[in-house]
């Protein structure tokens, strides 16, 4: 990505989902070369494309302000990008309650599916060498309970961010924001 640089913070961090404000002087610091590089390398087929977009959203600040990391707070983050400003620190609990649950949520998803994949790995991987099918069952079957109680934990941690989500939105009295808000 940036093949010219060698000096480089110690880490990179962004806020979530690429939401940011960039002034037009800051984007005419690099010619519009850089950005034609950058844009092949998001758009090379050897990169997968979840990945390289996570990559820029962590790499914003780096190649619009020459930082590692632009991280507010979250309270700040949410009232300059949503103009949803929380004073009370009851509020910014719960509003941190909800976030960390999503976060959670998150995590769970990532093992739901880490697992699925490793069991379809699994038999494939048997199939390929001619394991029988009675075998092959009793992999499922040990996976599967796993990805049952996964798929529970899952399920109530959806239900409960839902729930903090609708007392959020009905409390401030906000219109009802997009999904995966």
């Amino acid at each position: 990505m940036f093949p010219n640089e060698t000096d480089f913070p110690p880490f990179f961090a962004g806020t979530c989902c690429s939401q940011f404000a960039v002034s037009s002087e800051a984007i005419r610091t690099h010619p519009k070369a850089y950005y034609i590089n950058l844009l092949n390398w998001v758009t090379d087929p050897a990169n997968d494309d979840e990945e390289s977009g996570r990559v820029f959203e962590y790499t914003w600040p780096y190649i619009f302000a020459g930082r590692g990391q632009f991280c507010p707070s979250m309270q700040e983050c949410y009232c300059k990008t949503y103009n949803f400003c929380i004073q009370e620190n009851k509020d910014l609990n719960e509003l941190e309650r909800w976030n960390a649950l999503r976060t959670r949520r998150e995590e769970v998803q990532w093992q739901l599916n880490f697992a699925k994949d490793a069991l379809d790995t699994r038999v494939v991987s048997s199939r390929d060498r001619g394991v029988s099918e009675e075998d092959i069952e009793k992999v499922k079957g040990a996976f599967q309970p796993e990805i049952d109680r996964l798929a529970m934990r899952l399920e109530g941690l959806a239900q409960q961010t839902w729930e903090i989500r609708e007392g959020i939105i009905h409390y401030w009295s906000l219109p009802v924001p997009p999904t995966g808000w």
